[in-house]
């Protein structure tokens, strides 16, 4: 029976192969784009984590909320107190994280190191695949000269040798010999890539002393009898009980525990669900377009249900011969969508932004099409079963009374449905306006440099090398000499910290003649050590006084130029130049403000200026890396290839990092707005375009169905405007009363949107007003074109053909 039902389903839609074209493309445009929006929700938040039972684990940290600090890294001892006082945690271990330089034939490069603690590599389940783990013996000082690959290292840097145990990495701390290699994958959590990992020592200062240098992120899982909560306020306690002991001079440390994937996901877990809700959005959009069709559709259908009746087939039998032919469309369409689907992921990848987490784990995989295949069967539930119910209905009616026209209840189904068509599509559409209004103010934002035609390369400098902190200075100075001397550069300087990169040093700072500011939280201020000529390098306006000079690093002069918000905060502007303040207590010395330079956002390109100050390279700093700047006449990649020849001609020892235009240290903070309008607004779109179809649809249908009246009206005297008034009449009431819901639903979705947006009100009248004009037009395009056309019939061969 089920043969026969789907031979006739393939001869009913190969009759109307418009209809079945425009309803399978439907279908596959919602199911490929909730498929591929599907596929970055499960490989970014649902998809388990590679460690041993990773929902269990915990990341342990610390804030202080009356600073405004928090992720920050215990010190060893505050370690060692959590370790040896918890008892609701079944294990704690940890790792820290610095840098090495490592040494080739080909010159120096800088690796990430990690420092793990015994017992971290077992909780977590990332033993080596190829050697062994650390022995208990190798976290004792002076007997742990060993070291564990990541596989993607071992595979860059020694091509995959089977032979790599044994040999040794040739790193400036000394040489480390390769005892094992881990599998794929990440080796630590929250460290995406951790080259090399070897095993912490730790002296007994290290591990009681609060200053001893030594900071470790710490992983945990909680006991059988633990609970999260208790585990905290355990923790708290600890932290408290060291702090009278060994005070640190800041009030309000309190240790943060948090379940890991909370920490891997971080801000990224509302977005995407707000983005994959607006999917499934326009996938309802869709099947409720699809309704509409069949519905209209099978008001063609009337003669043949009725002849079927006729013949003695049930109400059942017809209801599962037009699901059988809905299935089908569904079947169709959810095949095409998800070959569509990998398309969408691709073109997602190209757009989304390096912030969010696990991008590559993400992929059109099993699980995806499981989902596509329950995506397929709830469409064809929601689309299918309507409209079957309606055409069984109306072939009984036909065959009871003969009439064909339409019933009142098919006319109110689709014009409820073409309402419902309207108020998502303006949900979508009022989410995208807002999200445009956010990216044009953040746009709109001046990041307090000049980012064209400039670029940055991070450089290191190696302690093993040079090994004095004046050393260290004048290698970085004759790195930016040479930089200036170098063909294509116009402008040099070295910097400790970049604008937007959310790592500038914060000091707590005192005010000459000024009360002292206490534990205020706004007594901190960012800092950036550069050198001469970095103000004019970066391009940032100078207000007043001058800029950092050569003649302050080679006299270690205690000088600072000021940003205007620091000299807002505790003088006026204008007076802030030959002030004095100084950092680190009581036997500190004053630093004198010789400029005041414009804002600079350091942080967040969408958070207000912080108060900072730039002061320059003291020959007792220790040096390990810095920035060098470049500003020149030539592309940006240009400009960071003649910076790599600077360095090399004054030392090709020293390790080279990241390189980038200054223009990306912007784009960085646009890429989450821009990747979350670009989805938004595109589904948008599709909505709207649906919608359209939806509103045209029935007016189209309604009109064809008044022909007859039309023909008679006209000949009675009626002229062309009186009957397109009276048929679109209708046509509006429906756009307007979708528009109507939409703003209702819209509101009461704001609440969720306002976490992706920038100095922009999710409720903003003018938004919604404007879009809801937009799609009014649309809508009312949509209603007047059938209505014209129905408004040209010649009456005479209305009344003829009635």
């Amino acid at each position: 029976m089920l043969w026969k039902d789907l031979l006739t389903a393939k001869r009913s839609l190969a009759k109307s192969p418009r209809f079945t074209f425009v309803a399978i493309a439907t279908l596959a445009l919602g199911i490929g784009a909730s498929a591929a929006m599907y596929s970055f929700l499960s490989g970014v938040l649902l998809a388990p984590l590679p460690w041993k039972d990773s929902s269990s684990l915990l990341i342990l940290s610390k804030g202080n909320p009356n600073f405004g600090f928090e992720g920050m890294w215990p010190s060893s001892a505050e370690w060692q107190r959590f370790s040896e006082g918890s008892t609701q945690l079944e294990s704690l271990s940890g790792y820290e994280q610095r840098s090495a330089d490592l040494f080739t034939d080909d010159g120096g490069r800088r690796l990430r190191i990690a420092e793990v603690l015994p017992g971290l590599l077992e909780m977590i389940g990332r033993e080596p695949q190829v050697g062994r783990t650390f022995l208990a013996k190798e976290f004792e000082i002076g007997r742990g000269s060993v070291a564990i690959l990541s596989h993607h290292f071992w595979q860059d840097h020694f091509g995959g040798d089977s032979d790599v145990l044994g040999k040794t990495l040739d790193l400036d701390e000394g040489g480390r010999v390769i005892v094992g290699v881990m599998p794929p994958g990440p080796s630590l959590p929250l460290m995406q890539e951790t080259p090399v990992v070897v095993p912490a020592q730790w002296s007994e200062t290290d591990r009681v002393e609060r200053d001893a240098g030594r900071y470790v992120l710490g992983v945990a899982r909680l006991g059988a009898e633990g609970t999260l909560a208790g585990a905290r306020e355990e923790l708290a306690t600890l932290q408290q009980g060291l702090e009278v002991e060994q005070p640190s001079g800041m009030d309000g440390w309190r240790p943060e525990l948090r379940p890991l994937p909370e920490r891997v996901v971080g801000d990224v877990e509302r977005p995407l669900w707000i983005l994959f809700g607006a999917v499934l959005v326009v996938l309802l959009t869709a099947c409720v377009n699809v309704a509409n069709l069949l519905i209209v559709r099978g008001r063609g259908r009337l003669q043949e249900l009725a002849v079927r009746r006729a013949l003695g087939a049930s109400a059942g039998r017809i209801v599962r011969q037009l699901l059988v032919e809905n299935s089908v469309l569904g079947v169709l369409g959810g095949l095409v969508g998800i070959v569509l689907a990998f398309g969408l992921h691709q073109l997602l990848l190209s757009v989304v932004p390096s912030s969010v987490p696990r991008v590559e784990e993400t992929g059109i995989d099993a699980g995806v099409l499981v989902f596509a295949v329950a995506a397929v069967a709830a469409s064809t539930l929601i689309f299918g079963l309507l409209p079957a119910l309606s055409a069984a209905r109306a072939g009984r009616l036909r065959v009871r009374t003969g009439n064909s026209s339409t019933t009142l209840g098919d006319v109110r189904l689709r014009e409820a449905l073409s309402i419902a068509q309207v108020a998502l599509a303006l949900v979508l559409l009022i989410g995208a306006g807002l999200l445009t209004q956010s990216l044009f103010r953040l746009l709109a934002i001046d990041p307090g440099f000049d980012t064209e035609g400039a670029a940055r390369l991070s450089i290191q400098i190696p302690d093993s090398i040079y090994e004095q902190p004046a050393d260290q200075r004048d290698v970085l100075l004759r790195v930016v000499d040479q930089a200036r001397a170098t063909p294509g550069i116009d402008r040099a300087s070295a910097t400790a910290w970049m604008p937007l990169s959310g790592s500038w040093g914060r000091t707590g700072i005192e005010i000459e003649g000024q009360p002292p500011l206490g534990d205020e939280p706004d007594r901190f201020a960012y800092s950036a050590l550069v050198s001469d000529g970095y103000l004019e390098s970066m391009d940032i306006p100078l207000l007043a006084g001058r800029d950092i000079e050569r003649a302050d690093l080679e006299h270690d002069a205690l000088v600072a130029v000021v940003n205007r918000a620091f000299a807002e905060r505790f003088w006026t502007s204008n007076d802030a130049v030959g002030k004095r303040f100084r950092i680190g207590g009581d036997d500190a010395e004053w630093i004198e403000v010789v400029g005041i330079a414009a804002d600079v956002r350091s942080l967040e390109l969408g958070a207000a200026p912080s108060v900072g100050y730039f002061m320059p390279y003291n020959a007792s700093y220790p040096i390990s890396g810095f920035q060098l700047v470049a500003r020149g006449t030539q592309a940006p990649s240009v400009t960071q290839e003649a910076m790599r020849m600077a360095v090399q001609d004054v030392d090709r020892s020293l390790p080279l990092g990241s390189a980038s235009r200054l223009d990306e240290l912007v784009g960085r903070h646009l890429a989450s707005p821009r990747f979350h309008l670009t989805v938004l607004g595109l589904l948008a779109g599709l909505a709207l375009s649906l919608a359209v179809i939806g509103i045209y649809s029935v007016v189209a249908v309604g009109t064809t169905q008044r022909i007859p009246e039309i023909g008679v009206r006209m000949a009675l005297g009626a002229d062309r405007r009186e009957v397109v008034v009276t048929l679109a009449r209708r046509g509006a009431a429906l756009v307007l009363a979708g528009l109507a819901v939409g703003v209702v639903l819209a509101l009461a979705a704001s609440r969720l949107l306002a976490s992706l947006l920038h100095e922009v009100d999710p409720t903003e009248a003018r938004t919604y007003a404007f879009v809801s004009l937009v799609l009014g037009a649309a809508g009312l395009l949509a209603v007047l074109i059938p209505s014209l056309r129905a408004s040209r019939v010649d009456p005479a061969s209305v009344l003829r053909s009635s």
